[in-house]
């Protein structure tokens, strides 16, 4: 659906399953999501229900997008380094931004993936966190798009930090957060969103 609307990328999130395969899905908890009881990470692949996609399924379908930004679940031992091998086998390193909310997993990524793109997830804007992006090699920062402001903004670029915002498709916020200075949006609709920046 993103790349039939033209989206300028996709975002997804990326969980291990029992045995170290990693699959697209939001919640670690299947319930929500599928109805049955149980953990991604305590269930084989076999096991799953087919509606969750793998990680090399789901490269194949947006393979066509500028850009593809994986989010990285929790901080399971070997995930980074599955979504590494999965990207790798891809084609797709330079289209690849890797983003999570947990800084371990976004040391590791830095450390472990010199050549991809690593954006740290932010739901709020702690104490140094332009400084401490920058020591520890990012590219971006997520963060909540209700705490951008225009002054966080100019202090992320001048860290040599991209701001992508994550969620709205409210077109006022969408238009605030232009204004702001962000660089990227994130939204579940592309094409409304595309339309309340006028384009």
């Amino acid at each position: 659906m993103a790349v039939k609307a033209g989206a300028k990328g996709v975002e997804f999130d990326v969980h291990l399953t029992r045995d170290g395969i990693p699959v697209v899905v939001h919640d670690e908890d299947l319930r929500r999501t599928t109805g049955i009881a149980g953990l991604v990470g305590k269930t084989r692949l076999s096991a799953l229900p087919r509606q969750i996609p793998t990680l090399a399924d789901t490269l194949r379908s947006v393979r066509g997008m500028p850009f593809i930004n994986i989010e990285i679940k929790g901080r399971t031992p070997g995930i980074v380094q599955s979504v590494r091998k999965a990207v790798a086998r891809a084609g797709l390193e330079n289209r690849v931004v890797v983003s999570s909310f947990d800084r371990a997993t976004v040391l590791q990524a830095r450390k472990v993936w010199p050549s991809v793109r690593v954006a740290w997830n932010l739901s709020r804007f702690p104490l140094f966190w332009d400084r401490t992006a920058r020591r520890m090699g990012l590219s971006g920062v997520h963060p909540d798009h209700s705490k951008v402001s225009a002054q966080r903004v100019a202090r992320a670029h001048a860290a040599g930090l991209w701001v992508w915002a994550w969620t709205t498709d409210d077109p006022k916020e969408i238009r605030r957060l232009a204004a702001a200075g962000v660089d990227g949006i994130f939204s579940n609709d592309p094409v409304a969103a595309e339309k309340a920046l006028g384009r």
